[in-house]
């Protein structure tokens, strides 16, 4: 979704905001930071809301655009990041499902939750790999699992 509406500049206005919406929703921060600064009036506040979602991800760019948005919506913006990744129905939450499964103390449930779908990004292998590898679901790997804990351990 994000790539149609951020390569296609044949786009219509109104279907690149629908695809940006929708990725947003899903917990992708690059959408979350496009939708705030590209589609919403930047002043209000549901993109300062978005905007905020896609800091507390670690989406650079967002950092640098967000240095006006409230304490009380950063706070907000995390709780509703932490509620699309309770959720398995949305990218974020299907990412965050690793945190699930670690051992208590094994790592910062927060954090982890935050940056999951970015993390869960980073580590993943192509289809292709994992097939050449004879690896069936590569995200119960050990080596998936130590992607992941270094990512938390060493953020970017």
């Amino acid at each position: 979704m994000i790539a149609l509406a951020y390569r296609n500049p044949d786009l219509d206005t109104p279907k690149r905001a629908d695809l940006l919406k929708r990725a947003a929703e899903e917990g992708w921060s690059t959408a979350q930071f496009l939708y705030s600064t590209q589609v919403l009036d930047g002043r209000s506040e549901e993109a300062q809301l978005w905007l905020a979602m896609a800091v507390a991800q670690g989406d650079p760019e967002a950092a640098g655009a967000a240095t006006q948005v409230s304490p009380p919506i950063k706070a907000e913006a995390e709780r509703h990041l932490l509620t699309m990744a309770a959720d398995p129905a949305t990218q974020l939450g299907k990412a965050a499902q690793w945190c699930d499964r670690q051992p208590p103390g094994r790592v910062n449930d927060r954090q982890c939750r935050l940056h999951a779908l970015d993390h869960h990004i980073d580590c993943r292998l192509f289809g292709s790999t994992t097939a050449a590898l004879g690896i069936s679901v590569f995200e119960i790997t050990e080596a998936y699992a130590r992607c992941r804990s270094t990512l938390l351990e060493y953020p970017q």
